[in-house]
């Protein structure tokens, strides 16, 4: 329970968001919560959305600065196993858009100032 509304709950709430926006907000939560069974189911959804495997990394890259560095860690690996099961089963995701290019490119260069991270990236993680 967050505040006086569940995550469950607010799936249902009706909002200006998209589908792909509606799909950000309980990755992030449960990534914030640590709760990884409904994180999987989450990321999954995610991907059925259209989120690009990019545009999920992002979440789980800001929840260092917002749930804790081990959260994040925890969300990156749950994410990394997603895509490992949704690739044996042959479903290919789409990893980046040429418009998220030059983002992408930047929270790279800036997080490679983390050691850590830059370990995540060299083990196939990122």
């Amino acid at each position: 329970m967050y505040g006086s509304v569940s995550i469950t709950e607010a799936h249902a709430i009706k909002s200006d968001f998209d589908v792909r926006q509606q799909a950000l907000i309980p990755i992030a939560a449960y990534t914030a919560a640590g709760e990884i069974d409904p994180l999987n189911a989450s990321l999954n959804v995610g991907l059925a959305t259209a989120l690009t495997v990019n545009e999920i990394k992002g979440i789980q890259v800001q929840m260092y600065a917002y749930a804790s560095f081990p959260r994040s860690l925890n969300g990156l690996s749950t994410f990394v196993s997603v895509l490992q099961e949704r690739k044996s089963k042959g479903i290919k995701d789409v990893e980046v858009v040429a418009s998220q290019l030059g983002a992408h490119f930047a929270i790279s260069n800036h997080l490679c100032t983390a050691k850590n991270f830059c370990r995540i990236a060299e083990q196939g993680a990122w």
